[in-house]
């Protein structure tokens, strides 16, 4: 059968974060058959395993991950880059013999983008099933808790200031996959005051920490950026009703700055 326009739509709750091993294709559409083949090469088919396509916009363009669920020793020994997909409630649509009419695939993901209340910071999933003749499209709802955020600068043409503007999203969403990807490995973290933080290990340790005092809301204020120098600030509102005022300091480390090499955070806490 093939993809028919109507397609049902169907909601399911995922239970548990699922940790996937991964290869980046180099382009994207062009390039997602070459990274599963590479996938593949390095993880041969098993039955027990589930595959995946994740996708979301990063840096002004689309970046397609082949994956497999792996468990997490399995990941450093295979020598794959890692994340994971968050547990929560999925919208989907089934595709049958999705391989009669690929582009089926990127039209069922823009049905299902067109909802209102998708997590901002979520992934176009692709799960194929172990015939690999079909494939199920999904996307993340927005969960209860999420902070709300408002922006009040237009961050134009410039792929550094939406990069920080997504950074700090992600942040007050405690995105913590997000968060690492942006950062080199030798990250340093300054809380100004408070703690010195260096190494990716450190700084998701410290986030995962963190992850427990999510914030309510978050305002962001300004964004700029020159060179391979950036800073944003804003205000936080945490659960318990009390108010920040942030600003964070931002060395990329090149002048491309798709990475982030140091950051200093300023914090100050507002009077009633």
């Amino acid at each position: 059968m093939l993809y028919q326009e109507e397609t049902m739509t169907e909601q399911i709750s995922i239970e548990e974060d699922i940790t996937v091993g991964y290869i980046t294709a180099r382009t994207f559409p062009e390039g997602a058959l070459e990274a599963h083949q590479k996938l593949h090469a390095i993880v041969p088919f098993d039955p027990e395993k589930r595959y995946f396509g994740i996708s979301r916009p990063e840096n002004g363009k689309i970046i397609y991950r082949a994956a497999v669920e792996l468990k997490p020793a399995e990941a450093d020994r295979l020598e794959l880059d890692s994340m994971s997909l968050k547990k929560g409630e999925y919208i989907r649509q089934k595709i049958e013999h999705f391989r009669q009419d690929i582009s089926s695939i990127g039209r069922t993901f823009e049905q299902l983008l067109q909802r209102s209340d998708l997590d901002p910071q979520g992934y176009c999933v692709e799960l194929y099933d172990k015939e690999g003749d079909d494939v199920w499209c999904m996307v993340r709802l927005d969960q209860t808790d999420s902070a709300r955020v408002e922006v009040a600068v237009d961050c134009g043409n410039s792929p550094k200031m939406q990069f920080l503007k997504d950074f700090n999203i992600a942040f007050a969403r405690a995105d913590i996959d997000a968060l690492s990807a942006a950062v080199t490995e030798d990250i340093r973290w300054n809380m100004v005051g408070d703690q010195l933080i260096e190494g990716k290990a450190g700084f998701t340790a410290a986030l995962r920490e963190m992850s427990g005092e999510k914030p309510k809301a978050m305002s962001i204020s300004k964004v700029v950026t020159h060179g391979k120098a950036g800073a944003v600030n804003g205000q936080l509102i945490m659960q318990n009703g009390k108010k920040y005022a942030f600003c964070d300091v931002y060395e990329f480390k090149s002048v491309k700055g798709d990475r982030i090499a140091s950051i200093d955070s300023y914090v100050i806490e507002l009077k009633p």
